[in-house]
């Protein structure tokens, strides 16, 4: 099977590119021994390189299925590989995006697309910071689900995510219209820690606008950083500065309901209007995050 032509480097993920010159990788991911027999598969393997055939039988099957509201669905594409074209350019016409896809490999080498996924470099293209990666487009096909996929698909991308940004990491985010993959990703752990809900978006859909919940994985560094930096210096610390800090220290350990980054903006300019004293100036961390989430956008409903 031929593979859909590279973008120009770009357009592609400026992370993979800078760790793999060649702007290709394939590697095997670690699966549950019952999957494996299940399919009599002898691994599984994650790849972002798109082999035609399979691929476009995979859309064929999304625009089909009735019960995903994956955004693709929604685009229209002209046919054969064209389409896939069309597909990768439009992802990274936002932002520079990876798409990758999952593959069942039996004992003869063959190979079954069982489901693709991708990876954002950032929100969108004019965000300024980096280390705010997105996990975003995951779609398993029927055949393959309830199996224990979806939850490798998430794990090797939050790795992926650690792997290419490294210290400079600061969070990874997701947004989502399901209870279930909300529910899944708020009650797992990984590399010890949980995913946190901090607002909600509408993102366009089929005829209205969809209401996604938006979700975020903060590093341990960067929860420590943005509750450390409103640290108080002259003097008793004022209450609405304490407010602040407790207020952050809910962000980074429990998340935010849909009014709580609203809330969080409006005590902020409260603490420069009563102070003088801006936070943001001071803490660099507070500052990313809140332009992080003016740039999903996250709604502000008005208190």
């Amino acid at each position: 099977m031929s593979s859909v032509p590279r973008l120009a480097p770009a357009q592609q993920s400026s992370h993979l590119s800078k760790f793999l010159p060649s702007g290709q990788f394939t590697v095997k991911l670690k699966v549950r021994e019952e999957l494996l027999l299940k399919h009599n598969w002898t691994e599984v393997i994650a790849t972002n390189i798109i082999e035609n055939k399979s691929f476009l039988e995979l859309l064929e099957e999304l625009r089909n299925d009735q019960d995903c509201p994956m955004c693709w669905r929604w685009i229209k594409l002209p046919p054969g590989i064209e389409g896939i074209a069309h597909l990768i350019e439009h992802e990274n016409k936002k932002r520079p995006t990876t798409i990758l896809s999952y593959y069942g490999v039996d004992r003869f080498g063959n190979k079954t697309l069982v489901g693709t996924a991708s990876i954002s470099d950032k929100i969108d293209g004019p965000f300024p910071h980096e280390g705010f990666p997105i996990i975003s487009r995951c779609f398993i096909r029927k055949a393959y689900r309830h199996q224990g996929l979806y939850s490798l698909i998430a794990g090797h991308r939050i790795l992926l995510c650690f792997e290419l940004w490294g210290p400079s990491l600061n969070g990874i985010h997701f947004g989502s219209s399901q209870e279930t993959i909300e529910q899944f990703y708020s009650n797992r752990e990984f590399k010890f820690k949980k995913f946190l809900p901090i607002g909600s978006e509408y993102l366009a859909g089929s005829a209205l606008p969809v209401l996604v919940v938006d979700f975020f994985y903060f590093t341990t560094s960067y929860a420590e950083a943005i509750v450390r930096g409103c640290h108080w210096k002259d003097g008793p610390t004022p209450d609405l500065v304490i407010e602040l800090q407790n207020r952050l220290s809910t962000l980074v350990t429990t998340g935010f309901d849909t009014a709580g980054f609203c809330q969080l903006k409006k005590l902020i300019q409260k603490i420069v209007s009563q102070t003088g004293w801006n936070p943001l100036t001071f803490n660099k961390a507070l500052s990313k995050f809140i332009d992080f989430c003016e740039a999903i956008p996250l709604i502000e409903p008005d208190l």
